[in-house]
């Protein structure tokens, strides 16, 4: 009885090994056929061809939405911008309202770059609203505040090379 841990295990795995073969000699063979299912085949074409089609429309579709949004920001400049020279009645004042604007406009995604930059490089973890918000506000006042130092130089350029009319006399 000196081998009685090895007879076991032994037994187990020469009983399991039979059953293995006895199953396989009882199975029945399958027999191989051709597996071609044209049918799933022109099926598959014809639902990527769909799937084409209906990307297609959805990009389209978001690229008018795209220029309709531009279309629109930049009607609502313009008019703003008519309707601030028509109030102060003079076209001056209009121009600057749309360079102010358009200032702020450009400078907006150049501000989130910045920031998420500023957040990559100096590891400080902000959440993607937080960085969209942060990052539009600075780029709006960056580029205001860029408007107002290139107004304030056109001014001055103008008072120094546009010689000025003298007053007129009054009629006696």
């Amino acid at each position: 009885m000196k081998h009685t841990g090895i007879r076991i295990p032994a037994l187990i795995a020469s009983f399991a090994l039979t059953a293995v073969a006895a199953a396989a000699e009882l199975a029945e063979d399958i027999p191989m056929e051709d597996d071609s299912a044209p049918g799933l085949f022109i099926l598959l074409l014809f639902v990527l061809a769909v799937l084409f089609v209906l990307a297609v429309v959805g990009i389209i579709l978001g690229i008018i939405c795209i220029a309709a949004t531009a279309l629109f920001v930049g009607l609502g400049i313009l008019s703003s911008s008519a309707l601030v020279g028509i109030f102060k009645r003079r076209f001056s004042a209009g121009f600057r309202a749309l360079h102010y604007q358009i200032s702020a406009l450009i400078a907006l995604p150049f501000g989130i770059g910045v920031v998420w930059l500023g957040s990559a490089l100096f590891e400080f973890q902000l959440r993607e609203r937080d960085l969209l918000i942060y990052g539009a506000l600075a780029g709006i006042l960056a580029g205001i505040g860029l408007a107002v130092v290139l107004d304030r130089l056109i001014q001055l350029a103008y008072r120094r090379l546009v010689p000025q009319a003298a007053p007129l006399k009054a009629l006696p």
